[in-house]
């Protein structure tokens, strides 16, 4: 996942008075002005068509891998994002964070929401003042708006998140599944031949250990591969919705929008349903070719209730081990629903470290007493089609 450098506390920046006059909390009001003793700089929602150039600089400087963050912004079904950037008097912009658009089902009802990504500040800039600033005039937009909530998903700028108000939820978890162990053999058995003659062997093993190798297959179900998605991701969110309590609404535009654009690696989506034209689950994944071995990596999953995620665990596993694909391994990452994780675990998938958290901004004025529930991780639903957006602080 593409990262921000760190925030080097060490690096100086000129010193900023405290005064800081916010003009106004409405999003749509443009400016927060900071005053410098020899200088100033605003802190600004941007214009995107004026300001885009810029913005591509500082985030071309600010992360080592750079995707075509900027155009995700603009082409969102579910709105327009925002990006906020720092401004000299007499400088080119210097630092921005972004803010995506999300429709977030809560409680029953889909909300306005917002999804914090992209903070990037040159590196001469680099201390913890300006990437705070930036943050609180983000979140400026909040009251007086009608999102229900704001969230990030961060390894790097947890302090950050903590220190303007973020309210922690939990951390995310990762799981792997190896089905071929050669790979993992060769380093730390010698010689190579060695390991080479041994795996067959093992991977026989983990395969008859496996839960999916006596599972009966799904009567009266039937499976395919996609690379689009159309009217049936729509009936089966509308269907299923109730089994995520807070999820981002999963509607055919918006899985389109998030897995069809240009990658290295393209993304695939494996389903079940009881006929072509009825699903009752899908699986998002990518295959990547990592040293000669095929890597699967899981982006999204979605289904109807839990029988038929063990139906899609048992039946996606069985297709990766298959010719088509002779998959070394299976991972994936998530943040909330406990019901995902048992599951997994009950096919063999191993839970690896991991140190993204997810961090939330109530807004108190929408949801009332049922901001509380907020802070539940287990209501929670995020997979990589939200916690790997290109949004990691």
């Amino acid at each position: 996942m593409p990262q921000t450098a760190p925030h080097n506390l060490s690096e100086s920046t000129p010193s900023l008075s405290s005064r800081t006059l916010v003009v106004d909390k409405l999003p749509s009001v443009r400016r927060i002005v900071t005053s410098r003793e020899t200088d100033e700089t605003t802190v600004e929602l941007a214009d995107l068509k004026i300001d885009r150039g810029e913005i591509e600089a500082v985030w071309n400087r600010g992360f080592d891998v750079y995707p075509p963050r900027f155009q995700c912004y603009l082409s969102n079904p579910t709105g327009m994002g925002s990006v906020w950037v720092s401004r000299p008097k007499s400088a080119p912009i210097y630092g921005a964070i972004g803010l995506h658009s999300r429709r977030m089902h809560f409680g029953g009802q889909v909300f306005p929401a917002g999804q914090i990504g992209n903070l990037a500040v040159d590196s001469e800039f680099r201390t913890a003042g300006p990437a705070l600033r930036l943050q609180r005039a983000l979140l400026a937009s909040l009251p007086g708006s009608d999102r229900a909530f704001i969230f990030g998903a961060t390894s790097k700028a947890i302090q950050i998140l903590r220190r303007v108000g973020g309210q922690p939820v939990g951390t995310a978890q990762r799981w792997t599944k190896v089905l071929r162990s050669e790979s993992q053999l060769k380093k730390q058995v010698r010689p190579a031949i060695l390991a080479k003659a041994i795996a067959p062997v093992l991977d026989l093993g983990l395969r008859l250990l496996s839960r999916e190798t006596f599972s009966l297959r799904s009567a009266g179900m039937v499976v395919g591969i996609d690379r689009t998605f159309d009217a049936r991701f729509d009936r089966l969110w509308n269907r299923s919705a109730a089994e995520f309590p807070i999820a981002t609404e999963r509607t055919s535009h918006y899985l389109m929008w998030r897995f069809q654009q240009r990658t290295a690696t393209p993304y695939q989506v494996f389903w079940l349903g009881s006929t072509p034209g009825d699903l009752a689950g899908y699986v998002v994944f990518q295959v990547c070719q990592v040293c000669q071995n095929a890597v699967v990596e899981i982006a999204d999953v979605l289904y109807d209730s839990p029988l038929t995620l063990d139906r899609l665990l048992a039946e996606f596993i069985r297709r990766m081990r298959s010719p088509e694909f002779r998959a070394t391994s299976i991972s994936m990452s998530y943040f909330g629903l406990s019901l995902l994780g048992e599951r997994l675990q009950s096919f063999g998938f191993l839970q690896r470290p991991e140190s993204m958290q997810v961090l939330v901004f109530p807004n108190s004025a929408v949801l009332g007493d049922s901001a509380k529930q907020l802070s539940d991780a287990n209501r929670w639903f995020l997979t990589r089609a939200d916690l790997d957006l290109d949004l990691d602080l």
